[in-house]
């Protein structure tokens, strides 16, 4: 599920973005697919003030929460979904370096590595460097470009190899 512009609050459990995301990932269960990870990659619309940028890593650690569990109960059969699920989260772009709309842009990156650090099974995905070792320069916050997504799935791999690791 993915709508452009979305503030966190917009993904509260009870919100019409949370709840379409576990119908939809539910229905997609139920037919037989198999929830392999989440990538998560929102926070410009909640960088243009400093209370929202702030307390985004407390928020989104409730909401990221609840849409595992609720996705969990929804899916009818565990083994649909993997556990435990990994989360990667993309930073923000440095283009909105100087931008008067996103003026805490920076602020949401680091509430974003807070919130990925929480587990071993979440990852931050950079807008630029690497992530435990693997160049993420081809990733851009509007669109994700072929090349992009290949990176990004060589991250999930990574992540979920060392989810398969340690558990």
């Amino acid at each position: 599920c993915s709508l452009g512009g979305s503030r966190l609050r917009e993904w509260q459990p009870g919100e019409r973005l949370f709840e379409a995301a576990v119908a939809e990932t539910a229905k997609a269960l139920k037919s037989g697919a198999r929830l392999a990870g989440i990538l998560w990659h929102q926070g410009e619309s909640d960088s243009k003030e400093v209370e929202s940028a702030l307390t985004y890593a407390k928020r989104l650690r409730v909401i990221m929460a609840a849409l595992i569990a609720r996705i969990r109960e929804a899916a009818g059969v565990a083994e649909r979904v993997c556990a435990p699920l990994p989360v990667l989260v993309g930073e923000l772009g440095e283009y909105l370096d100087g931008n008067a709309d996103s003026l805490y842009h920076r602020e949401i990156n680091a509430q974003l590595a807070e919130f990925a650090a929480l587990r071993p099974e979440y990852a931050l995905v950079r807008a630029r460097g690497d992530v435990e070792g693997i160049a993420i320069q081809r990733v851009h916050i509007l669109h994700v470009h072929e090349v992009g997504l290949r990176d990004v799935l060589q991250v999930a791999e990574q992540v979920a190899a060392g989810v398969a690791d340690t558990a």
